[in-house]
This record gives structure tokens, C-alpha cells and sequence, in this order.
């Protein structure tokens, strides 16, 4: 059997923040290994450290220790560029290619049409004509095919998940972080985004991370689900990922060196 290497990868990950004279540990020792085509959702209660994780994760945050792998490169040093004198300066933009958040309650949308907004998720050097067909193309895969000469103020909370899925996918990432993307949606949309997640996770052999408080309308598409309970990550197999009473969990203990 061919070994396959983890796309994403959190090693022994650990952050505390400060609240007022208090340091609290939100995250102890987070270890998880992901392969390319796998949609991964960590679940837990509001405060558990989702966030925090996503953050880290998409390396946007630096852990206190431990370290976040991306195709076996620290994502640290992803983007640094050697001076010839002074310090490595690093171009975030790089990162930012590979990894995607994907933010559904995004503030600072232009007041463009949605096929346009997409459209700027592609790289430059193509024609209007090709950019205007990829971005309406990102829209239909992501199921929103009539909103691109929509305005994000005339969208509503499932097209908002779904345009913003659409930026995501035109951009084909390695890696999409989610934070919770089904917080509003009724039941029939939770299952669209779930299954859409799951297929963009195995057509584009990415990983898409996702954190949300409740399973309803993702569980049936996971390949991984997680728990995420007092700072510590545990593997969850049963039923309803998200519920530690009703769940058999088994703690991730693995140190890769």
C-alpha cells in the first residue's frame, strides 16, 4: 500500500492566551495529520478554541510551540525570501494561495456583481472573457449559478456560504479552513454545503477543515471528525462528533518527530 504524506499537518500545537492575570491554556499539544481529499470538521463549545486552531492552522497565528506542516513545509518559512542584507522578509501572499479561509460573514466585500468578486479570486494575466467564464463557473459548482450579477448586500445567508465558497474554490487552494459554515442555514443547506465541501475536498485532492458547534447536516459527508474538549483534540467515532456524552472519543497521541 503507497504511503501517502499528510497535505496538512499540526504537530504538538499549544497556545495559551491571557485573560486578565489569568493565562489560560486554549490548546494542549493539538496533534492531526490530514491527507489530500479529506474534509476534516473539529467540533465543539463556543470558547473551546475552534477559532484558535483554524487560526493556527491556516497560519495566520504562530503557535506558542509546536508547529503546522503544509506538504511537509513549516508553514512559518512558506513565502520567506533571503535578503542580502538585514533580515528574511516574507510575503504572506504565497501562503495565502495555498491556504483559503473561507469567510462567509466577510465585512469588506466591494460593491461588485458576485461574478466580478469572484473573478478577482483568479490569478491575473487572463482575458475579461476567460476571467468572467472561470468566476461563473466557481458559482455554479458551488450551486449559486443565477447571483453573479447579484451585489453581496441582495444575497442571502446560504448565497453569502455559497459565493463565498465559490472565491475559495476559483482560487483551488491545498488547503480551505471554514469556520463554521452552516451556523444559519436550514437543514436543506447544511446538507448542500456539506456535500459540496466533501466533493471539492476529493475532485481537487485538497483538505478542507472545518469547525462548527453542531454536526447537523455534515456528518454524513466527513472523513475525519474531531472534538475539541478543554484545550485537548480527540478523534471522535461515533454517531454525533460534536456531543462528548454521546460520542467514544480516543485522544490523538501521535508525535511525529
Amino acid at each position: 500500500m503507497t504511503h501517502v504524506r499528510p497535505l496538512l499537518e499540526l504537530q504538538t500545537v499549544a497556545k495559551s492566551h491571557q485573560r486578565g492575570t489569568r493565562q489560560l491554556r486554549t490548546l494542549r499539544d493539538v496533534s492531526m495529520a490530514l491527507r489530500p481529499g479529506t474534509l476534516a470538521a473539529v467540533f465543539g463549545d463556543r470558547g473551546a478554541g475552534k477559532s484558535t486552531l483554524l487560526s493556527i492552522a491556516a497560519g495566520i497565528e504562530p503557535p506558542d510551540s509546536g508547529r503546522v506542516l503544509l506538504d511537509g513545509v513549516d508553514v512559518a518559512t512558506i513565502g520567506q525570501r533571503t535578503r542580502r542584507f538585514g533580515r528574511p522578509r516574507r510575503d504572506p501572499a504565497e501562503l495565502r494561495r495555498r491556504i483559503v479561509t473561507v469567510n462567509r460573514m466577510a465585512p469588506e466585500i466591494p460593491p461588485l456583481p458576485m461574478r466580478a468578486y469572484v473573478g478577482l479570486a483568479l490569478a491575473k494575466g487572463r482575458s475579461r472573457r476567460e476571467t468572467d467564464a472561470l468566476a461563473a463557473a466557481a458559482l455554479e459548482r458551488a450551486g449559486v449559478p443565477d447571483v453573479g450579477d447579484m451585489t453581496w448586500a441582495e444575497l442571502s445567508d446560504a448565497e453569502r456560504t455559497l459565493v463565498a465558497f465559490a472565491h475559495a474554490i476559483a482560487r483551488r487552494p491545498q488547503v480551505m479552513v471554514v469556520d463554521d459554515p452552516v451556523a444559519t442555514l436550514d437543514t436543506w443547506h447544511r446538507e448542500l454545503v456539506g456535500g459540496l465541501m466533501r466533493s471539492v475536498a476529493e475532485e481537487e485532492q485538497c483538505v478542507v477543515l472545518v469547525a462548527a458547534n453542531e454536526a447537523g447536516g455534515l456528518s454524513p459527508h466527513l472523513h475525519e471528525s474531531y472534538l475539541l474538549n478543554r484545550g485537548r483534540l480527540l478523534r471522535a467515532v461515533a454517531d454525533r462528533p460534536e456531543d462528548p456524552q454521546a460520542t467514544v472519543v480516543e485522544l490523538r497521541t501521535h508525535r511525529s518527530g
